[in-house]
């Protein structure tokens, strides 16, 4: 499908470009699918993938609807428009999808501007809330592009994102943007108490009597005196969370009440 490679292309100046800079501008440049990408008008190189996998398994007809999430810089829908659209028949639907993310390599005198979060959507894009972290309005928050999962929100001190914030350009800042109507979101608590009967009901009462639903809820004990409580509660934000948490551990039978992050 690409013919040989054409004479090297070799840099005149680094025009203050950083070495790894450089490394990637060479292989660009001296690459013979961009090359030939270029010559046949397709958006990136990433088209041929497109071509080579649809040569073998034979996917795309004429006729057939087909939605492309992550749709910039658009050489798959270039692609699929050729081999699926007919003048009567056959529909693309482009969403670029990871538009707001702002994908872009990390640089030290780069200053990235967080992303803006705001009823539980980015860009227009809806996201999935990380159940390892269980994040909430207020809390400090990154948005991991996930090629699965799509975008999603965790918590900054989530352990599964901490050891690739400055590694990693998937994780990306972001911010909780005014939001035009209230919203629910799960909170995870940890309550140690006395390790007797009527406690977990006793614990319990204190969220039904603030008009709070207790999603998820498991106990063991720890020894004869302590018993461990893991709850999953809805909430509205973290200032609504943090005087609930006062509310328990101003109990005499509870000796901490503490929310969980996942912070290691």
């Amino acid at each position: 499908m690409v013919g040989k490679r054409s004479k090297t292309v070799q840099l005149k100046t680094a025009k203050g470009r950083t070495a790894s800079s450089q490394r990637w501008l060479r292989r660009q440049l001296n690459d013979p699918y961009v090359q030939e990408a270029q010559r046949l008008g397709y958006r990136s190189r990433s088209a041929f993938k497109l071509l080579q996998l649809d040569e073998k398994f034979k996917f795309l007809y004429q006729g057939q609807r087909v939605v492309d999430l992550g749709a910039a810089p658009g050489g798959w829908c270039q692609v699929a428009a050729n081999r699926v659209l007919t003048e009567k028949t056959g529909n693309i639907v482009a969403q670029k999808f990871y538009e707001g993310l702002q994908i872009r390599k990390n640089s030290g005198d780069q200053q990235i501007s967080p992303l803006r979060l705001a009823n539980k959507k980015i860009e227009g894009v809806s996201v999935v809330f990380a159940k390892c972290c269980r994040p909430i309005l207020d809390d400090e928050i990154i948005a991991h592009s996930d090629t699965e999962r799509g975008i999603v929100i965790h918590h900054k001190i989530c352990q599964q994102v901490v050891p690739f914030l400055a590694k990693d350009t998937r994780y990306q800042p972001a911010l909780w943007d005014a939001e035009t109507k209230k919203h629910l979101y799960i909170a995870k608590l940890k309550v140690i108490s006395e390790n007797k009967v009527g406690v977990l009901s006793d614990v319990l009462s204190i969220f039904t009597r603030e008009g709070i639903n207790v999603v998820f809820v498991n106990t063991n004990a720890i020894d004869a005196t302590f018993a461990n409580i893991e709850l999953e509660i809805e909430i509205n934000d973290t200032k609504h969370l943090n005087i609930l948490i006062d509310k328990v551990n101003a109990k005499k039978f509870v000796s901490d009440c503490s929310r969980q992050i996942n912070e290691g």
